[in-house]
């Protein structure tokens, strides 16, 4: 993302966040990847492929910004989001054959919180901070996975993981702490564009 954000946003991308990025991604390495571990390149593929979309998707969120309110346009992204993968999941995995009450309280739970309040918070990141340290922020995903792991299923986590997510959290804290632009300009510049918005909006409720 940090990338794209050069070609398409114009932000500066310093060395230290190049660092920042390479280091990352060799910490999450070092969290998910064990010495037995085989790749499945289908997989590895279908990884990257999510991983340039959904950050193309913020990219060009962030330069071409919704005009509708957060909420409305999260939900509809999600709304969208589900309505393709439906055919999928149907011709893959096909309907349940039963819901219990702690199904409907996960899929309540994935649907409110992980979901429409992540999702909230992710894009109101997206529009007040530079893309290039938003980018950083996928990258606790999985430092978030393996502790909770730790805590709720008693999994072990070896030194080379501990390494790989302190790696992590280092590179997150160089990434937004030396970023090309600075969170006040853009915040400066979504400000800028709310109040030309809603002057829009006032200007052609009068008309």
């Amino acid at each position: 993302m940090a990338w794209l954000a050069v070609g398409l946003l114009g932000q500066r991308l310093t060395a230290r966040v190049a660092l920042a990025a390479v280091a990352g991604v060799a910490g999450v390495s070092l969290l998910v990847l064990r010495a037995d571990a085989a790749l499945d390149w289908l997989g590895v593929a279908a990884a990257l492929g999510g991983a340039v979309v959904m950050a193309l998707g913020t990219v060009l969120g962030k330069r071409w910004p919704a005009p509708a309110p957060l909420l409305a346009t999260t939900g509809w992204q999600l709304v969208v989001g589900g309505v393709l993968l439906l055919p999928v999941t149907l011709a893959v995995e096909g309907l349940p054959t039963g819901v219990t009450a702690e199904n409907a309280a996960g899929y309540a739970y994935l649907g409110l919180v992980g979901a429409a309040l992540a999702y909230c918070l992710w894009f109101r990141g997206v529009r007040l901070l530079p893309a290039t340290e938003v980018a950083f922020l996928g990258l606790l995903s999985p430092v978030v996975a393996a502790v909770v792991g730790w805590l709720a299923l008693d999994q072990d986590l070896t030194a080379a993981q501990l390494a790989g997510a302190a790696i992590v959290l280092a590179a997150l804290v160089a990434a937004q702490t030396g970023g090309g632009t600075s969170g006040a300009d853009h915040r400066v510049r979504s400000g800028g564009i709310g109040r030309r918005a809603r002057a829009g909006r006032s200007t052609a409720t009068r008309a």
